[in-house]
């Protein structure tokens, strides 16, 4: 072969070469094209029925919910409830997340999107480590699968201020890169995060009674939900109550929420509940509760508590009026308080079986002592400068 033969066949070699990358690139560009805009996981929406197990993993902890005879549950926290909502919402999220851009990525590039695997080098690293959901099926097998990576930022609304996540990176199994629309911050791997916390809500408190506090008992009743607590017994001559802390006492269950769940296994006397400081409250429609508060955990400054639920129903003056009136009253009030027992059963079948971790704030409130919730009256000094 002679030197011009060479060179011409190097030379249609070298364009050969090029057509094909320019048709390759052009071949990924019109797939990454086609993604854009697309669900980023098509078949989801088909496949939501089949989930029964959602795992969110991270380099520090997984948290694990599972589906049990229709119900989500916690299987790290003994099986207690899951929050149904956070679920639904995630799956959601999952189903109609859409790609705003696809990413060609190397393994160090990868881990600058935070989105390094077990498998990859450098993952000892955990800041560029990813989070990975898998959505399983009863036998365990993934349906789905995604990493979760770094978020990026839309400008703040002023010079100089923060960004708000608007997008993040996420990566399939098989390592395609795509930048979604949308993010996962709320996502956690930790399973306390996962629990249905809705614990007691009872507005309507006429009556509290706390006992076992070394400061004294407490015992508080009004006529209606709408008036102020007033307290029983006798009050120190230089001693008033704090109204606001009796107040506190009246509304502690209205919106009552539990921090945690602890091995309901413990023994009392390793929970302190066989001396348990007691918070009885009663509502205006006859429900009847009660919070045993122990001591708290070693190095921890949450306190253990249990719930029961029970109902008495509630004595009415009679009232004046024609009989019929009478008789349709009572109808109505027997309606009600077969309702409010139902009720209370549930709530006491849903929360007596469990020892829970109160916030130390809401411990606080609900053991305060009959000296505690005094305060010295102001002095005549004090008086006339108030006055003034």
């Amino acid at each position: 072969m002679n030197v011009k033969t060479l060179i011409t066949l190097t030379g249609i070699a070298a364009v050969m070469i090029g057509l094909a990358t320019w048709s390759s690139r052009k071949e990924t560009r019109k797939t990454e094209a086609a993604s854009l805009g697309n669900k980023a996981f098509p078949t989801l929406q088909t496949q939501v029925n089949e989930i029964t197990s959602i795992r969110i993993q991270s380099p520090a902890e997984t948290a694990t919910v599972t589906r049990v005879d229709g119900i989500w549950r916690v299987p790290g926290k003994w099986n207690y409830p899951a929050d149904f909502g956070k679920i639904r919402d995630l799956l959601r999220k999952l189903t109609d997340t859409k790609i705003l851009q696809t990413v060609q990525t190397t393994p160090s590039e990868r881990g600058e999107l935070q989105l390094l695997t077990a498998t990859d080098t450098g993952s000892t690293n955990r800041e560029q480590c990813a989070t990975r959901i898998q959505l399983l099926d009863s036998q365990g097998s993934a349906l789905s699968s995604l990493y979760l990576g770094k978020t990026r930022s839309r400008p703040g609304p002023e010079s100089g201020m923060g960004g708000v996540p608007d997008s993040q990176f996420i990566m399939t199994d098989a390592g395609q890169t795509s930048l979604i629309g949308d993010t996962f911050s709320d996502v956690t791997t930790r399973d306390k995060d996962w629990l249905d916390t809705d614990f007691l809500a009872i507005i309507d408190i006429i009556s509290v009674q706390i006992t076992g506090k070394p400061t004294g008992d407490i015992h508080a009743t009004r006529a209606t939900p709408t008036d102020d607590l007033k307290m029983k017994g006798t009050l120190p001559d230089n001693k008033e109550v704090d109204s606001q802390k009796l107040a506190s006492l009246g509304s502690a269950l209205n919106y009552l929420r539990f921090d945690d769940l602890a091995n309901p296994k413990l023994s009392p006397d390793q929970t302190g509940l066989d001396k348990p400081i007691l918070y009885h409250a009663t509502s205006k429609k006859g429900e009847k509760v009660t919070l045993r508060i122990g001591k708290s955990p070693a190095g921890d400054t949450k306190r253990y508590a249990s719930v029961s639920v029970a109902f008495e129903a509630p004595a009415f003056p009679p009232q004046s009026g024609a009989d019929t009136n009478q008789v349709a009253l009572a109808q109505a009030r027997e309606k009600e308080n077969a309702q409010t027992a139902v009720s209370a059963k549930l709530l006491n079948e849903k929360f007596s079986p469990w020892i829970y971790l109160l916030s130390p704030e809401s411990a606080e409130t609900l053991t305060q002592g009959f000296q505690d919730i005094l305060k010295d009256k102001p002095k005549p000094q004090d008086q006339k400068e108030t006055a003034k």
